[in-house]
């Protein structure tokens, strides 16, 4: 048995919509074919809901394979894709590239995370909050990096 052609649902100029095409690129509703865009021509209420088709289209398949591995059929279900119909690949809308952004955020607080907490490691952990500072300004710990390490690393 063939395996199904998957769909796309992408944005189609002539239905001025995010529409199903098939495996050919040509829309199901108008028979045009498919043409590149930008997102800043196609509305922003049609992108945001392409956007959470496509996330939820994306939590779907993590659920599945999570549910498929939890009732002990999980490689077979991803091997054999025989028993599915036609699937329909969401348009991410720029959602991959917001996604991008994100995990690039929150890396970067990683890391400044990790050089403060090294540096606290080597130049401040030995210190009592009463001793003097060992950065050189005569107050207390408590009262001069006490306060910044306590802010990003909840100590």
């Amino acid at each position: 048995m063939p395996t199904p052609r998957p769909l796309h649902r992408t944005y189609c100029k002539t239905c001025k919509d995010f529409t199903i095409h098939n495996a050919d690129l040509v829309c199901k509703t108008c028979n045009t074919e498919f043409t590149s865009y930008f997102p800043s021509e196609v509305d922003s209420s049609l992108i945001e809901q392409q956007r959470k088709r496509y996330n939820e289209k994306k939590s779907q398949k993590l659920g599945g394979l999570y549910n498929a591995f939890m009732m002990g059929v999980g490689i077979e279900a991803i091997m054999d894709t025989s028993w599915k119909s036609a699937e329909i690949i969401e348009c991410d809308a720029g959602q991959k590239e917001i996604d991008n952004r994100k995990k690039e955020q929150r890396e970067e607080v990683r890391r400044v995370r990790q050089e403060i907490l090294d540096d606290y490691n080597t130049n401040y952990k030995h210190l009592n909050r009463n001793d003097k500072c060992t950065c050189g300004s005569g107050k207390k710990f408590k009262q001069c990096h006490l306060i910044h390490f306590r802010q990003y690393l909840n100590i």
